[in-house]
């Protein structure tokens, strides 16, 4: 086999190995967008919990989406089972309900822009009270 071959073969079974795997991990290259609401609602529940305000905004735009939509479900526990799902176009998770409570189920539908998840302190809670 010349250099040049053993080169490509060598590059091709690289290749293929990155490629298997990638696939075997389920190509998570990036997080589904659940999951990404969830964090930054996690991330803006504990600003809120250290801070003096009332209330915290989270903002929240899919990469690249023109029309999305954004599901919570009443989450009234932060502890397991969860219930209450997050859902963001087909995708869901409860990670949210770790940290915040959901007391009404909210729904929103959005075109080219970004999504408001309003966070409020009430007693000893967070809870997402609004999407806008």
């Amino acid at each position: 086999m010349r250099e040049d071959e053993r080169f490509a073969m060598k590059h091709i079974a690289t290749s293929a190995l990155f490629i298997g795997i990638l696939i075997s991990s389920g190509c998570r290259m990036t997080q589904d967008q659940a999951e990404r609401l969830a964090y930054d609602v996690r991330d803006g529940a504990e600003r809120l919990k250290n801070s003096t305000r009332a209330e915290e905004i989270v903002e929240y735009a899919p990469p690249g989406a023109l029309e999305y939509s954004i599901r919570f479900e009443v989450s009234e526990s932060l502890q397991p089972p969860y219930t209450g799902a997050l859902v963001v176009g087909e995708s869901g998770t409860t990670y949210h309900a770790r940290f915040v409570y959901v007391p009404k189920p909210l729904s929103i539908k959005k075109r080219g822009t970004s999504a408001q998840i309003v966070l409020r302190k009430n007693g000893g809670r967070i809870e997402v009270t609004d999407l806008r």
